[in-house]
């Protein structure tokens, strides 16, 4: 538990959860700032679908609503099962949380969510690798952003996962002239199930620029699917340069 502490890092440790029950290994709270975590290997429980669970109690990394932070930097770890690697919760009102990056990781065989982030500012999430092949009985979220605020910055993202999916879920998101959001060249493969499955899923969002993504959507002709479904679209969204395949 990182509790009101500032200036901290952690580099090049191996974490593993031994709890039967619950598999938090980082919990932020009550004020962080300036926290790093990089090159270091997070090995949480597997969950399996018919667990009760909660979407805090086993995210390998947590960052509860009412943690107003800045400054965490989460760089080249291995996370490996839980059902979260990430859940960092900007909760719905208050201070916006700022000033995240996520660079490097390698995400495997997550329950529900690689990475989830609301309500923050500003958030970059670059060179990530995320895969699961764990079939839970719904989709899946690669990459989770709901209501971020300005200028989120999602590329060069390695997301393959061969079971119902959101490769990338973006959801309530605002910007304003010159703080465009960027999705680009991230690599998406996902799908081979009978439920929702989308490369990119974006709602209620504008000034965004999604550019030169390679998308494929795998799953069955009887499927809700898509590999780019954009829903109430704002202004300034531009789609250009990118490519969709969706095999149903």
């Amino acid at each position: 538990q990182i509790n009101a502490s500032d200036n901290v890092t952690f580099q090049n440790l191996t974490f593993r959860v031994n709890s039967a029950t619950a598999g938090r290994i980082f919990w932020l709270r009550n004020g962080t700032q300036n926290i790093k975590i990089q090159n270091c290997v997070l090995n949480g429980r597997t969950v399996a679908a018919s667990t009760p669970t909660t979407i805090t109690e086993d995210a390998l990394i947590y960052s509860e609503p009412a943690n107003t932070m800045s400054d965490l930097f989460i760089v080249n770890n291995t996370f490996t099962a839980g059902d979260y690697a990430m859940n960092l919760d900007g909760g719905g009102s208050g201070p916006v949380v700022s000033g995240v990056v996520i660079t490097g990781n390698t995400i495997n065989n997550f329950l529900s969510r690689g990475i989830s982030i609301q309500r923050y500012t500003v958030p970059l999430i670059q060179k990530n690798t995320i895969t699961s092949n764990v079939s839970n009985g719904s989709p899946l979220y690669g990459i989770f952003l709901n209501l971020i605020q300005n200028n989120a910055t999602v590329v060069q993202n390695t997301i393959s996962i061969p079971v119902a999916a959101y490769g990338i879920n973006f959801t309530s998101n605002t910007s304003v002239a010159g703080s465009t959001t960027l999705i680009a060249n991230n690599m998406i493969n996902v799908g081979n199930a009978t439920v929702n499955t989308y490369g990119i899923y974006a709602s209620s969002y504008n000034t965004t620029n999604i550019f030169q993504n390679t998308i494929n959507v795998n799953t069955l002709s009887s499927s809700l699917a898509a590999a780019l479904y954009l829903i109430s679209p704002g202004a300034n969204t531009r789609v250009v340069n990118n490519i969709i395949y969706n095999r149903g």
